[in-house]
């Protein structure tokens, strides 16, 4: 006797809902510059916060094209008080 097809479905659903995070993990860390982003995220959100390493890590995330970084290097460099010392990752004037 064949089991009914509902309960084959059941199991479909359920390895669904098991390995679809693991998926999204899998896609969000294959963006190139991710890893960087979320090293210079750490060091931004870090008690008291790093904004020089911030800068560095962010900077290689957006040469790779990484949107997220791209944007937070822009904030970084906005005239709050939080800009980064002179030196290799400063604009030139």
């Amino acid at each position: 006797m064949r089991p009914p097809r509902t309960c084959l479905g059941v199991w479909l659903a359920i390895g669904v809902w098991l390995v679809a995070p693991a998926v999204a993990v899998a896609q969000s860390s294959a963006r190139p510059g991710e890893n960087h982003y979320q090293q210079g995220l750490a060091c931004y959100r870090s008690k008291p916060p790093d904004y020089v390493n911030a800068a560095i890590w962010y900077r290689r995330a957006a040469e790779l094209g990484h949107p997220n970084a791209q944007n937070d290097l822009g904030w970084l460099y906005q005239p709050r008080g939080r800009r980064p010392p002179p030196g290799p990752l400063a604009p030139s004037p």
